[in-house]
Protein backbone atom coordinates (compact mmCIF):
# COMPACT_ATOMS: atom_id res chain seq x y z
CA UNK A 1 0.00 0.00 0.00
CA UNK A 2 1.38 3.62 -1.32
CA UNK A 3 1.29 6.40 1.28
CA UNK A 4 -0.92 7.87 -1.04
CA UNK A 5 -3.45 4.91 -0.86
CA UNK A 6 -3.03 4.68 2.60
CA UNK A 7 -4.23 8.53 2.85
CA UNK A 8 -7.38 7.84 1.09
CA UNK A 9 -7.85 4.72 3.14
CA UNK A 10 -7.74 7.07 6.68
CA UNK A 11 -9.88 9.74 4.60
CA UNK A 12 -12.52 7.18 3.71
CA UNK A 13 -12.66 6.13 6.99
CA UNK A 14 -12.28 9.26 8.55
CA UNK A 15 -15.74 10.08 6.71
CA UNK A 16 -17.39 6.91 7.46
CA UNK A 17 -16.99 7.29 11.22
CA UNK A 18 -17.92 10.68 11.15
CA UNK A 19 -20.90 9.85 9.66
CA UNK A 20 -21.24 6.88 11.94
CA UNK A 21 -20.68 9.13 15.02
CA UNK A 22 -23.51 11.67 13.98
CA UNK A 23 -25.98 8.46 13.38
CA UNK A 24 -25.12 7.74 17.36
CA UNK A 25 -25.41 11.08 18.18
CA UNK A 26 -28.84 11.68 16.42
CA UNK A 27 -30.05 8.22 18.55
CA UNK A 28 -28.72 9.16 21.33
CA UNK A 29 -30.42 12.91 20.99
CA UNK A 30 -33.38 10.48 20.61
CA UNK A 31 -33.03 8.17 23.77
CA UNK A 32 -33.27 11.41 25.70
CA UNK A 33 -35.98 12.66 24.43
CA UNK A 34 -37.75 9.14 24.68
CA UNK A 35 -36.88 9.08 28.51
CA UNK A 36 -37.91 12.23 28.93
CA UNK A 37 -41.10 11.00 27.76
CA UNK A 38 -41.78 8.13 29.60
CA UNK A 39 -40.31 10.40 32.45
CA UNK A 40 -43.64 12.55 31.99
CA UNK A 41 -45.81 9.37 31.59
CA UNK A 42 -44.30 7.82 34.47
CA UNK A 43 -45.43 10.84 36.57
CA UNK A 44 -49.21 11.37 34.71
CA UNK A 45 -49.61 7.56 35.38
CA UNK A 46 -48.59 8.24 39.61
CA UNK A 47 -51.15 11.04 39.40
CA UNK A 48 -53.73 9.37 37.28
CA UNK A 49 -53.26 5.85 40.13
CA UNK A 50 -53.70 8.99 43.12
CA UNK A 51 -56.72 10.18 41.29
CA UNK A 52 -58.50 6.51 41.26
CA UNK A 53 -57.77 5.88 45.38
CA UNK A 54 -59.13 9.43 45.66
CA UNK A 55 -62.15 8.55 43.65
CA UNK A 56 -62.43 4.94 45.15
CA UNK A 57 -62.42 6.56 48.74
CA UNK A 58 -64.99 8.77 47.80
CA UNK A 59 -67.07 6.00 45.80
CA UNK A 60 -66.23 4.02 49.40
CA UNK A 61 -67.76 6.84 51.60
CA UNK A 62 -71.19 7.48 49.47
CA UNK A 63 -71.64 3.86 50.02
CA UNK A 64 -71.60 3.94 53.65
CA UNK A 65 -73.40 7.40 54.09
CA UNK A 66 -76.30 5.54 51.00
CA UNK A 67 -75.90 2.17 54.01
CA UNK A 68 -76.85 4.14 56.96
CA UNK A 69 -79.48 6.45 55.20
CA UNK A 70 -80.87 3.51 53.97
CA UNK A 71 -81.14 2.29 57.74
CA UNK A 72 -82.62 5.66 58.28
CA UNK A 73 -85.39 5.23 56.03
CA UNK A 74 -86.19 1.62 56.99
CA UNK A 75 -86.83 2.97 60.34
CA UNK A 76 -88.90 5.81 59.28
CA UNK A 77 -90.71 3.33 57.25
CA UNK A 78 -91.27 1.17 60.15
CA UNK A 79 -92.40 3.98 62.19
CA UNK A 80 -94.81 4.92 59.64
CA UNK A 81 -96.61 1.24 59.15
CA UNK A 82 -97.05 0.98 63.33
CA UNK A 83 -98.54 4.47 62.72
Amino acid sequence: MTASEYQQLIEFLSRKFAGIEARLDSLEARMSSLEARVSSLEIRFEEFRHDIRVVGERVEANRAAIERNGDRIAAVELKLEAA
